[in-house]
């Protein structure tokens, strides 16, 4: 009620599902008071890597970020503003994001191929990864215009027995290298 604007701004956000006092600690003595107490607004370097910081564990698209090298030594928020932190500058390579995906297929058999070989991505991912999500194939003939084609040192398969109605990706890991 006495923060509509942010409120606001935040409900529409990535943050949408933060609740205010994950950032800002215990509210119910501003509540009480609120001309008297003010909530911790965390300006330093060191609070959003507390949940942004590239963690492998983290699932897939969420936004993490390398400490070291991401703007070093400026606060979150002098690019971002903390209840919408959409990115000032959207990622132009699927690696911003995606680090541990794009370290693993260096050293695939995929690693000469861009990621919208396999992938489509509209250009809404970049700016809300968690709303719009790419495209993953959907079926085995996919795979097989490279490997069911005849092509040169490509690992060859014959799609009408091998695998058998699966999708190629629910057993092979195409990021990942796999023995040939």
């Amino acid at each position: 009620m006495c923060h509509r604007p942010i409120a606001d701004r935040r409900a529409t956000s990535n943050h949408r599902t933060v609740a205010c006092e994950v950032c800002h600690g215990p509210a119910a003595a501003h509540v009480a008071a609120p001309l008297d107490v003010k909530p911790d607004a965390p300006r330093d370097r060191g609070f959003c890597p507390l949940c942004h910081s590239y963690n492998p564990s983290r699932p897939t698209g969420f936004p993490q970020i390398d400490t070291v090298t991401h703007n070093a030594r400026v606060p979150c928020i002098g690019c971002h503003d903390p209840h919408a932190p959409e990115p000032p500058i959207p990622p132009t390579s699927c690696g911003a994001c995606h680090g541990q995906i794009a370290s693993q297929k260096l050293v695939s058999h995929h690693a000469g191929l861009d990621c919208t070989t396999c992938h489509e991505a509209p250009e809404q991912h970049r700016l809300t990864p968690r709303q719009v999500r790419p495209t993953k194939p959907v079926d085995r003939s996919f795979c097989g215009t490279c490997h069911a084609a005849g092509i040169p040192d490509v690992p060859q398969i014959d799609l009408r027995d091998h695998g058998q109605p699966y999708v190629c990706w629910q057993c092979h890991y195409p990021h990942r290298p796999e023995a040939r």
